[in-house]
């Protein structure tokens, strides 16, 4: 019996369902992230700009600029119906993916990377180059 209750509770506490928050989260669309982004400006490393470590600025949907630690380099990006963009850019090597979700419960984003999420305010992304 004790076997059955402890399957029984493993089911349970692991389904999708019994995850708090699981339904404050909305995936963005292709189109819906390039409308976001493009001629926008968007914080890297923090929440917001002022305290941020970097930021991109999508000048198109192609095509990127990135500061990192003070450090200045471009780039490019595509965004997909998974709710992500993806990027390459010249400071380092590699592509690099970000997942983005609304955040139904608090208003703003979610921004999801390399295992972390990050609540961005609906005015955390600002309209216009910041980084120049």
């Amino acid at each position: 019996m004790k076997k059955i209750l402890g399957i029984l509770f493993l089911v349970f506490f692991f389904s999708p369902a019994s995850f708090a928050g699981s339904d404050d989260a909305e995936k963005m669309t292709k189109s819906e992230i390039e409308a976001l982004l493009v001629g926008n400006t968007y914080p890297l490393g923090g929440k917001n700009l002022k305290k941020s470590k970097g930021a991109f600025y999508f000048s198109s949907v192609n095509d990127l600029v990135i500061v990192w630690k003070g450090k200045k380099g471009t780039g490019t990006w595509a965004a997909d119906n998974k709710s992500q963009f993806c990027y390459t850019q010249t400071l380092w090597a590699g592509k690099e993916c970000i997942v983005l979700k609304r955040n139904k419960k608090d208003g703003g984003y979610l921004h999801i990377f390399d295992g972390q999420t990050r609540k961005l305010k609906d005015n955390a992304i600002e309209q216009g180059n910041k980084i120049k």
